[in-house]
């Protein structure tokens, strides 16, 4: 996640959290953060305090699920299910892939 996409993710964050998920950003700093120090983790940090959104700056292992708009790589701590939306998807139908090894294929630089 990029600063950016905080306001992309706003409509799923308030989605799973009216029906009970108990959803909230990660936000770990650059040390812990598999993307280093690609993530905004300053300007994310601030724009999440400014808009009183739930967030960890700790990946918790065992979430039901993840989702990012990278590769599944940077899902790679997470034991359960991982989500990988791309910007475009609302816009490509065929823009949807299952694999039951998803941070292998991203590795690999395969897409979908």
């Amino acid at each position: 996640m990029n600063s950016f996409e905080i306001y992309q993710y706003l409509p799923i964050y308030y989605a799973l959290n009216k029906d009970g998920y108990g959803a909230k950003f990660i936000c770990e700093p650059p040390e812990a953060n598999l993307a280093k120090n690609w993530f905004d983790f300053e300007n994310s940090k601030k724009i999440l305090d400014e808009l009183n959104l739930k967030y960890a700056q700790k990946v918790n292992q065992y979430a039901k699920f993840a989702i990012t708009t990278q590769r599944a790589y940077y899902l790679s701590k997470y034991l359960n299910f991982k989500i990988s939306l791309q910007y475009e998807v609302g816009l490509n139908k065929t823009n949807f892939c299952s694999t039951k090894r998803p941070t292998e294929d991203a590795k690999s630089g395969t897409t979908f």
